[in-house]
């Protein structure tokens, strides 16, 4: 969404690099960034990359352009992980966490989208991949969520089982042991399966259309 020509233009996609794109923003005018960035060198065929030992400061200023534009409560999501060489997950990913943790940003929560129909790329002497992290950063520990709007309706909600640690004051202090029916918050586990992408789109990872 950027500005162009003096306004300030809605639903268009641009595509360019983030860095100089960015900053075309209104400040404090994101709510969420949802991104997926490259994967350190593992798909420079298609879209090129960032080295891993570049990766975190690459990754840092990406993050320090995004930041004025954010709102105070605004988040950001990154869906990222770490692969395997020669029989050993890099630790790119990681150091890149504790680069934006350094840098004052909160990573708020450590989630997880659930491919149950991921493609069988990989070692075959490893599991087949079926998940990626979707690690949740923002300017402040309290960000913005609706807990509710992706939760399921349950007849569990409350402190499932609590009665088993009624005698446990430290697990039961300020829980009502009654257990509820309503609509459950959202769990940090999303399901979007990929075998329903678009045909025809060549980019080796597409987001799912919902």
């Amino acid at each position: 969404m950027p500005r162009h020509a003096g306004t300030f233009q809605m639903n268009r996609i641009v595509c360019g690099d983030a860095l100089l794109l960015i900053p075309t923003l209104p400040d404090r005018s994101v709510q969420l960034v949802l991104t997926s960035p490259p994967y350190a060198m593992e798909r420079r065929r298609q879209y090129g990359g960032v080295p891993e030992k570049e990766y975190p400061a690459w990754m840092v200023a990406v993050m320090a352009a995004l930041r004025p534009k954010l709102t105070g409560n605004g988040s950001v999501l990154l869906v990222i992980r770490s692969h395997v060489r020669d029989g050993v997950v890099s630790d790119y990913v990681l150091r890149t966490r504790l680069a934006l943790s350094e840098d004052d940003w909160c990573e708020c929560e450590e989630l997880i989208w659930l491919k149950p129909d991921a493609p069988p790329p990989g070692s075959k002497q490893q599991p087949r991949r079926t998940w990626e992290n979707i690690l949740w950063f923002s300017k402040t520990p309290k960000p913005y969520i609706d807990l509710q709007a992706a939760g399921t309706l349950s007849d569990r909600i409350g402190f499932v089982g609590s009665s088993r640690y009624a005698e446990d004051r430290e697990i039961a202090a300020g829980r009502s042991l009654r257990v509820e029916s309503g609509h459950a918050r959202t769990p940090d586990d999303f399901v979007a399966n990929v075998g329903d992408n678009e045909n025809g789109v060549m980019h080796p990872a597409m987001f799912p259309a919902t």
